[in-house]
């Protein structure tokens, strides 16, 4: 699949980031100083009590990032704003562009003082976290370190220019200590790290600047990734025809609930439902069934007790969700076994997941197939740690692909999605998604829109932004992110789906 080029939705590495910035053809400090202006307007925009008598605390460090610092600096003291500005390393070692920012800042009258972790934070109204761009390498420095953990320690707001302040561009890492932003203001390229594992977290608000440069420019650096918008995702929707019946929406196998965990298969159907599958048939053990008519009287239920699903694969199966509820029993292993000749668009999550990663030869994969896994199940299908994973998802996400082929979505704050030819990210969804059954609710969605005939990785991206954007929308009407349940999600999920089509 190419990826369409739009720079508000792109997502570059801190490689591509700087073949962007010399692609823009602007001398260095002219770009520099645009972007240091367009942070700090950003800034007057969060904060206006700052103009004409707040107070603003900057923390320069090395490189272009400190050079950015100092031309918002220079803003400051322009609009009569009283300004601080703490280097951490001596302006006279940095060079290029940042040197002359220093020195045009010197020239105005600015002064500076020198870190000390005696530095009184308490009365800033901003706080500006100029310390480290996106070139950092490593664990951050004991020097950087402290001032890091004293600005996070000061309970002051705090803009991050261009990336918090110890966050890799790349992975969105934590690289051993960052800044805890209230706003990022980013500039010129959005960096695939603000996106995903710690990024969102650390960046607060996240803003982007893109200076006002042509469209042009972008379409001379693919980008890594792109994130998933509701305009991207309409391209793909197919349409409901006004003669159409049940059987033109397919019908979506669900296989799950060993005993005791027949809830999340009925969750995943009850989504799935709820995503506009023709008809949606439960294969669940026996216990389970009177309460799922009970509950939803929509859902076809049957039985399995033999543990061979292959009679009930018959050609009006569209697609196959396999793993809510599952278990890891003889008969949940016997399940996944008996899908061995299934030749069908297949969702494996959950336990489904975590009986390929123990015996890979299980089931037969075709390429027709889409993981769900959270980073839990990933590490385990590719025999690592979790910490592995959230170190460098994206790395994480190739591995997955590369081993087991097919559609794979790797769930967590920012939802990753891949197959072989692209990478979308998804920047919706919330903390009140971590709740048990949420997974169940994007397999049923997924699933659904798998048996209506979208591809793997549409259905993959498609599922995982109305998850996502159904968690935004369950909670606009409560007063926090705690205690949303799974099934609340259901309606919004239906609700969002329609909004698409409108």
């Amino acid at each position: 699949m190419s990826m369409i080029v739009n720079h508000k939705t792109a997502l570059y590495t801190a490689q591509q980031s700087k073949e962007l910035d010399k692609l823009t053809g602007i001398d260095g400090f002219t770009l520099m100083k645009t972007a240091g202006q367009a942070v700090y307007k950003e800034m007057l925009s969060q904060w206006i009590n700052l103009r004409p008598k707040g107070k603003l605390h900057i923390f320069c460090g090395a490189g272009n990032n400190a050079g950015d610092g100092y031309v918002i600096a220079s803003c400051a003291r322009a609009d009569g704003i009283e300004v601080t500005v703490t280097a951490v390393k001596e302006p006279e070692t940095l060079s290029g562009e940042a040197l002359q920012a220093w020195h045009q800042f010197k020239a105005e009258g600015g002064t500076i003082s020198h870190w000390s972790d005696t530095a009184d934070l308490s009365d800033a109204d901003v706080i500006v976290d100029a310390l480290l761009g996106t070139g950092i390498k490593g664990e951050v420095s004991s020097q950087y370190a402290s001032v890091i953990k004293k600005i996070n320690q000061s309970g002051r707001p705090v803009l991050s220019v261009d990336i918090p302040s110890g966050l890799c561009a790349d992975t969105g890492a934590v690289c051993g200590i960052a800044v805890q932003a209230t706003l990022t203001v980013t500039v010129i390229s959005l960096k695939k790290g603000l996106f995903t594992a710690n990024g969102p977290q650390q960046c607060g608000k996240l803003l982007f600047a893109d200076l006002f440069l042509p469209a042009a420019l972008y379409e001379k650096v693919q980008p890594f990734a792109q994130l998933i918008t509701p305009h991207y995702l309409c391209k793909w929707l197919k349409p409901r025809k006004e003669n159409s019946h049940k059987g033109s929406f397919g019908s979506l196998l669900l296989i799950g609930g060993e005993q005791g965990m027949g809830g999340a298969v009925l969750m995943a159907a009850e989504a799935a439902l709820a995503c506009g599958a023709g008809r949606v048939i439960v294969l669940t053990r026996q216990m389970h069934v009177s309460a799922f008519i009970a509950r939803c009287p929509e859902i076809m239920v049957y039985a399995c007790e033999n543990n061979d699903v292959t009679e009930l694969i018959t050609d009006n199966i569209t697609a196959v969700v396999a793993g809510p509820g599952l278990g890891k029993t003889a008969w949940s292993k016997s399940v996944i076994k008996s899908l061995q000749s299934v030749n069908l668009p297949i969702l494996f999550d959950a336990d489904a997941l975590n009986l390929l990663a123990e015996n890979s030869d299980l089931c037969s994969l075709h390429d027709n197939h889409i993981f769900t896994p959270h980073p839990g199940e990933a590490a385990r299908l590719l025999q690592t740690t979790t910490a592995d994973i959230q170190q460098n998802r994206f790395d994480a996400l190739a591995r997955l692909q590369k081993r087991w082929r097919g559609c794979i979505v790797l769930k967590g704050s920012g939802s990753l999605i891949a197959d072989d030819k692209a990478v979308m990210l998804c920047d919706k969804g919330n903390a009140g998604l971590s709740i048990p059954g949420s997974g169940d609710i994007l397999s049923g969605i997924a699933g659904s829109l798998l048996a209506q005939g979208y591809d793997t990785f549409q259905a993959g991206c498609l599922g995982v932004w109305l998850h996502a954007s159904a968690g935004d929308q369950a909670i606009k009407n409560l007063p926090g992110k705690s205690g949303l349940k799974a099934t609340e999600l259901i309606p919004h999920v239906r609700y969002q789906l329609n909004q698409l089509y409108n």
